[in-house]
């Protein structure tokens, strides 16, 4: 209908019609691309909203399994560390022993920082990394990505290292898996089932390097909880950027 009074108007020589038709037709068109552009401009911020609470929840979950990481660990390591005091005085106390089975059996058993990559697998996965407007929140993601790479190629270091001392260990005792209902929790607690483990003490002590491996086991197991405390670090800093941009959405 515009383009009909255009017509008319450009037949009669009415130029000043024929501007003003022209401008609203301009306007209509400008008006239309503005609303599309603000309404795909909405949408991409619900949906960077809605990317930015699922990191949230998933960097949430890694930090809780960064501590737990750090908890059993540290009981391992507290647990060598009583080990290696009692091979050196050549002594164990008979109600001590299933506590030192349960060191025994918990050597070696390294925990790496775990990141839950669901929402950023898929973001990567889709290319909707651009709806992260925040170019810091992108550069620390990628740093903590680079990072958890590097301390996956670390922990392949450090359980090489581990290897021959692990099996100079594995040789001097029995293991017996625990049966179903075996509760993981005791044994870090240095509770064990009874039999799980069997090892001959004298024959253990009498030799100076079932010591020195079960030290340099502890060593690297506190070198894996380093790692975890360190990448721990960066998620706290991605979770403190993405708390950020959500309260400024609010």
């Amino acid at each position: 209908m515009i383009l009909r009074r255009i017509a008319g108007h450009l037949k009669h020589q009415h130029w000043t019609a024929v501007f003003l038709d022209f401008v609203i037709v301009v306007l209509g068109v400008f008006i239309g691309i503005q609303v599309s552009n603000w309404n795909s401009a909405r949408h991409d911020r619900a949906l960077e909203r809605q990317y930015l609470q699922r990191l949230r929840n998933d960097l949430q979950l890694s930090l809780n399994n960064v501590g737990n990481n750090v908890s059993r660990m540290g009981a391992q390591v507290r647990l060598e560390g009583r080990m290696v005091h009692e091979l050196g005085t050549c002594h164990l106390d008979p109600k001590e022993r299933d506590r030192f089975a349960a060191g025994l059996f918990l050597l070696g058993q390294f925990e790496p920082p775990p990141l839950v990559r669901g929402t950023i697998n898929e973001l990567r996965s889709t290319g909707r990394l651009g709806l992260l407007h925040d170019v810091r929140l992108r550069k620390t993601l990628a740093k903590t990505l680079q990072l958890a790479r590097l301390n996956q190629g670390v922990l392949q270091m450090i359980i090489a290292r581990a290897t021959p001392d692990l099996v100079y260990l594995d040789q001097r005792m029995v293991i017996t898996p625990p049966g179903e209902g075996f509760d993981a929790a005791a044994l870090r607690q240095g509770r064990i089932p009874a039999g799980t483990v069997d090892f001959d003490f004298g024959a253990l002590c009498k030799n100076p390097h079932t010591a020195a491996a079960i030290s340099a086991v502890r060593r690297l197991t506190w070198y894996v909880i380093s790692h975890n405390r360190s990448e721990a670090s960066h998620f706290k800093a991605l979770l403190k950027i993405i708390n950020d941009d959500l309260g400024k959405e609010k």
